[in-house]
């Protein structure tokens, strides 16, 4: 839906670019209700969780921008965000 926009996956509703920043501009970001970006940031960890190959670059997203910093996922999908990361 937001791909246009440069969106590559979201984390709390907050669509993320390939480089982990939050894509601007979103009306959707100011309506969110809940922990925030920033918020979600000063926890010591945050462990995201997903699969599947099409999710690989929304992960490598949120890893480089440190937007988590722990992952459960499968096999497949870590060698495709390893892939990206490479």
């Amino acid at each position: 839906m937001y791909a246009r926009k440069g969106a590559v996956g979201d984390i709390l509703g907050y669509f993320l670019q390939a480089d982990g920043r939050p894509v601007e501009g979103l009306e959707i970001h100011r309506e969110l209700l809940g922990v925030t970006l920033d918020e979600l940031a000063q926890l010591p960890t945050i462990v995201g969780v997903a699969g599947g190959e099409e999710k690989a670059q929304a992960i490598y997203a949120a890893l480089i921008g440190k937007r988590i910093n722990g992952l459960v996922t499968e096999e497949t999908t870590a060698r495709a965000v390893l892939t990206l990361a490479s």
